[in-house]
């Protein structure tokens, strides 16, 4: 199976802003069926991802927990920032400068880079990375 890998590139540096765009694109991919993990740096952005997936949007519901040891895999979005996941997935978003290491249980990953050049030279890292995997890339502006 060929892993499809989307950057979806904003033109964002503020880390609020560009966690609402990320919490915009999990709703556009969202499925009950689908397995999403969101993969973050620490415990404290997994935190603010948690509360703004309540409140993002006045109109929609998108079931999550904060993955831990003990996390209730029934649920289709976990986040958190272990990268050796014990779970095979849907669609793995990816908040970090690093590839996870889990990235091959998912069929999909989601780059999300800010408009800020460190992060966008990592995202190029990560890019020949993947290409030298045979994933499929592909690449998004975000507005």
């Amino acid at each position: 199976m060929t892993i499809v890998v989307n950057f979806y590139l904003s033109n964002e540096s503020n880390w609020d802003v560009l966690y609402r765009q990320t919490c915009k694109i999990i709703e556009k991919h969202f499925h009950p069926d689908k397995k999403i993990y969101i993969y973050v740096d620490n415990p404290t952005i997994a935190q603010q991802l948690d509360t703004l997936l309540w409140t993002f949007h006045d109109t929609s519901f998108l079931p999550h927990t904060i993955y831990k040891d003990n996390a209730d895999f029934s649920v289709p979005i976990l986040i958190g920032s272990n990268a050796n996941s014990v779970f095979e997935g849907d669609i793995l978003v990816n908040l970090t400068t690093n590839v996870p290491n889990c990235y091959q249980q998912f069929k999909q990953v989601f780059e999300v880079v800010p408009n800020e050049e460190n992060y966008k030279k990592s995202a190029r890292e990560r890019y020949k990375f993947y290409k030298s995997q045979n994933c499929k890339l592909e690449t998004h502006n975000l507005e």
